[in-house]
């Protein structure tokens, strides 16, 4: 039995039943009528689809809770299915309807939940602890949502986000400087507060760099020297100073940066600097758009994540749980998209990332039901062209027949 991955999507609570997906080409029609009486006396609502390929574009598109799958199913893919589908969503259990000894096939089969042999003794119990497993993460996730921030719901919950929020949070322990090098829309903030607040730091300041367009400088001759300052705020000596959007900081404000750390470090105290920048740093460095200076400082750790735009399964993973909390929200759950309306979101670029497609998805929700579609998403326009038009930038289905 598979635990659950550390970051994935928290679907968002909904009136209507569980849904499960059912890939049924390997049920012979008994079977198949047993299963339905079964999955009805559970009050879900059952998705079926004839094949593996079917079933994984479902699984994209639609928001479900549980995935079924037919023995022949599994095994003429090699287990393929199943490793995708928990691809698709870490969270969601995958149960294989078994014809052969259940206890030997558990072991070294990590992305099957469960195995259940025939009769309805052994399936009914078997999807109901899959629910309830399914539910309970749900829980876990809305919590960790809560008391650890967005963080996983704009950077993304896929392999390469996941490894970066465990290098963020590797890199709080640590206590050095850092570079998040990663594009706008992407929760730079969110991470940069995520390394505060679980860093030995956290009783003390975060504060934001202002510059001088921005209304003005963090006043050195309080805010960055040891202790309080006269107001009894928390000190930012002691603290965290976020350098939001290194690229868009003139040289003469970074002049500004470097002259009020030498100026107001105190006892040996010192602000822990945190930058984010869409620009690679050696690339702002060789430009002479960087002072070196700066970049020593802050060249400790630097910690980059791909431009949503780049991880596609990421973004289709994202607009989903968009899409189930704008349900929420709405009072009204919705179902999923539909293939027009994941090929033209997969062709955009999403320049403002995350950020963007979370705007994008609720406006979209407030118009459909209960399927998103091209029309639903108005006009993604890039450089004079609509996204959705042309190559599909669908994740490929290489090896799934």
């Amino acid at each position: 039995m598979r635990s659950a991955t550390p970051c994935s999507r928290a679907p968002a609570p909904r009136e209507k039943s569980a849904r499960v997906l059912v890939i049924h080409d390997a049920l012979d029609g008994a079977q198949a009528r047993q299963l339905l009486r079964v999955l009805r006396g559970l009050n879900t609502e059952a998705l079926l689809e004839a094949s593996p390929a079917g079933g994984l574009e479902a699984a994209r598109r639609i928001l479900i809770d549980l995935a079924v799958l037919g023995e022949r199913a599994f095994r003429e893919t090699r287990g393929e299915v199943a490793r995708r589908l928990r691809e698709i969503d870490p969270d969601v259990p995958v149960v294989v309807l078994s014809s052969e000894d259940v206890d030997g096939q558990r072991a070294g089969l990590p992305e099957v939940y469960d195995w259940l042999a025939p009769g309805r003794e052994r399936v009914e119990p078997g999807l109901r602890r899959a629910l309830e497993h399914r539910m309970l993460t749900w829980r876990v996730r809305t919590f960790e949502q809560e008391a650890g921030g967005p963080l996983e719901w704009t950077l993304g919950t896929g392999t390469e986000a996941s490894e970066a929020v465990c290098a963020i949070d590797r890199a709080a322990a640590t206590g050095y400087c850092l570079i998040l090098h990663i594009e706008d829309g992407m929760g730079a903030e969110d991470a940069a507060r995520r390394v505060h607040a679980r860093s030995v730091r956290a009783a003390d300041a975060f504060v934001e760099w202002e510059t001088e367009e921005s209304g003005g400088p963090v006043h050195p001759g309080s805010s960055l020297r040891g202790g309080r300052n006269g107001r009894g705020e928390r000190s930012i000596a002691l603290g965290t100073l976020f350098l939001r959007g290194l690229e868009r900081y003139g040289l003469r404000e970074q002049s500004r940066v470097l002259r009020a750390l030498r100026e107001g470090v105190e006892g040996g105290a010192e602000p822990r600097l945190i930058a984010s920048t869409s620009i690679a740093p050696e690339e702002l460095l060789v430009s002479g758009r960087l002072q070196a200076e700066l970049f020593r400082r802050l060249n400790e750790m630097v910690i980059r994540v791909r431009a949503l735009r780049e991880r596609p399964d990421d973004l289709a993973r994202l607009a989903r749980y968009y899409l189930s909390e704008a349900g929420s929200d709405l009072g009204r759950p919705l179902l999923g998209f539909t293939e027009e309306g994941l090929e033209a979101l997969l062709a955009y670029p999403w320049p403002g990332n995350a950020l963007e497609l979370r705007n994008v998805i609720r406006r979209a929700a407030a118009a459909a039901d209960p399927l998103v579609g091209r029309g639903h998403l108005g006009p993604l326009q890039v450089h004079g062209q609509v996204a959705g038009r042309g190559r599909s930038a669908l994740p490929s289905r290489k090896g799934i027949a």
